[in-house]
């Protein structure tokens, strides 16, 4: 004769899953309302917003492009103080450091590279305009 199977002790049940559903969903919700009432653009910071202007004119620099050039610089910029105006060749972002804000004008030291060849560290100034960063003289 063969050996009848013994009932399950053990009956199983479902809470378990739908508890763990219930907790991974109260997750992506916590997630997804922090990430509205904290925006990323809100997380950037004003040393963030300085490097993009310093990568703008040396963009706009390399391409050789007035308008950009006009859009990255402040509306009284003189192209012969321009912290580029030596340089000859494509130029390059080392580093920029130090960026140090005060109302609506900031200062950074700006490394540059040129020629594959490390350019001294050179202090840039900036000026907000419209919540813009912008390189000035």
């Amino acid at each position: 004769m063969t050996a009848e199977p013994q009932p399950d002790d053990d009956p199983r049940t479902v809470w378990p899953f739908v508890m763990a559903v219930v907790v991974i969903g109260l997750l992506v919700l916590g997630i997804v309302i922090v990430g509205l009432v904290s925006p990323a653009d809100k997380n950037v910071t004003d040393a963030d917003r300085i490097q993009v202007a310093v990568n703008n004119f040396v963009a706009a620099y390399n391409n050789n492009d007035d308008a950009q050039k006009r859009a990255a610089a402040c509306s009284t910029f003189k192209k012969e103080k321009s912290p580029l105006v030596e340089k000859t060749g494509k130029v390059s972002v080392d580093r920029v450091e130090e960026a140090v804000v005060d109302g609506d004008r900031a200062k950074a030291a700006v490394t540059t590279k040129h020629d594959d060849a490390k350019d001294p560290v050179v202090t840039w100034n900036f000026t907000r305009t419209d919540g813009e960063w912008l390189v000035c003289d």
